[in-house]
């Protein structure tokens, strides 16, 4: 005798048919599923759908802000103002703090902090180094080998 021949299926029970109404309704009662949005639709939603750069990315807009708007084919992403310098400043943004930027001006501002951590940096290191190469102060520190 093989296995397959000792297997039988299982009866199906008679309250099936009851069970999917049940479930059914139980999905009636909660009502729709929330509608699923992206960060940069919530965004847009708030702020418009124009670009809000006031000149971080090191071009003078015309007005009080950049001219750029979905409307004109311009593609949109949604950044805080300003742009964080690291990372971890990035990742930590709510978005409430979030707003529509035009991609040319997210590009310029993010090459001008990008800078401006570089030479904030570059400052940095060449303090701590001129301390390495400073002449011992006429006092004594003993710094002898």
């Amino acid at each position: 005798m093989s296995i397959v021949a000792e297997w039988q299926p299982a009866p199906l029970r008679a309250g099936l048919a009851e069970e999917i109404e049940r479930q059914e309704r139980e999905d009636d009662a909660r009502g729709p599923e929330p509608e699923q949005r992206t960060v940069l639709a919530v965004v847009l939603e708030r702020d418009g759908a124009r670009c809000w750069c006031t000149g971080g990315c090191g071009t003078e807009p015309k007005g009080s802000s950049c001219a750029a708007e979905l409307s004109y084919g311009v593609e949109l992403i949604a950044a805080p103002i300003p742009l964080p310098l690291t990372e971890h400043e990035a990742a930590a943004v709510r978005v409430e703090d979030l707003h529509p930027w035009c991609v040319p001006c997210w590009n310029r501002a993010r090459r001008r902090n990008t800078a401006a951590a570089a030479e904030a940096r570059r400052r940095e290191l060449a303090e701590a180094q001129m301390e390495l190469f400073a002449p011992a102060d006429a006092a004594g520190s003993g710094g002898g080998l």
